[in-house]
This record gives C-alpha cells, structure tokens and sequence, in this order.
C-alpha cells in the first residue's frame, strides 16, 4: 500500500508541475471536472453540465462569466460527450479540451496514473504549450 501511495504522490506532483504555467488560467469546465481543473490551479470561472441536463439559463450565465473572464479553454467530461462544450467554444472562441475521469484499457489508461498525465498532456496540447 506504501508503494502506491508513494506512486500516486510522484503522479500527483509530475501532474502539477506539468500544469504549472497554466495556472490561474481562466476555463469553463464540466462540472465533473471542476474539481479536478482547481486541483491542477487553473481558474474555473464557470461549469456547465452535459446535454441532456443544460438548461438555457445555466448556459448564458457560464457564457456570460466565460466572456468576461477572457476563458479561451473549455474543459469537457468524456462520459458527457462534447457536444455543449463545442457550442461552448463556438460562442467564446475557445477550444475544448475533453479529460476523461475513469481510467479504461481501450484508450491506453493501465491504471488512474495514466488517466491523470493523459489529461494533463490534453490540456498543455489544447492550450499551446
């Protein structure tokens, strides 16, 4: 057990230093991956929720806070689809970047470490760095 704990803090760390000339940086995110985007020191400054579930309302204010923020990142939740999150980025200009929050084998993720350095290289790649 002490050996995986010890594997997950490297993890943890290699993530954040990776992130780090990200941070403050202000996205709209799924709120599935709100969570994850303030751990990593970015500036969520609005969430949206997935299609099925988005209301018009919830829609304009994060648009609304998005612009304001000069958000130019949306941060999408695979198991949701992207498909607010393109209309997202429609509307701002912005690119979409999709973080999946379940390690699976058929997309190369052996184990949650992978998951998490695959979504951090995700975000450096969408964001230009």
């Amino acid at each position: 057990l002490a050996a995986v704990a010890a594997r997950i803090e490297r993890t943890a760390a290699a993530c954040l230093e990776r992130a780090h000339p990200l941070a403050d940086r202000p996205v709209l995110a799924s709120v599935h991956q709100e969570a994850f985007c303030r751990w990593l020191g970015l500036n969520v400054v609005a969430t949206f929720s997935g299609a099925d579930t988005a209301g018009v309302g919830e829609v304009d204010e994060a648009v609304r806070r998005a612009d304001a923020a000069g958000v130019r990142l949306i941060v999408a939740n695979r198991p949701e689809g992207r498909r607010v999150a393109d209309a997202l980025a429609e509307r701002l200009g912005a690119k979409v970047v999709v973080f999946g929050n379940f390690p699976a084998l058929d997309e190369g993720h052996d184990c949650f470490d992978d998951l998490l350095t695959d979504n951090v290289a995700a975000l450096l790649e969408a964001s230009g760095r």
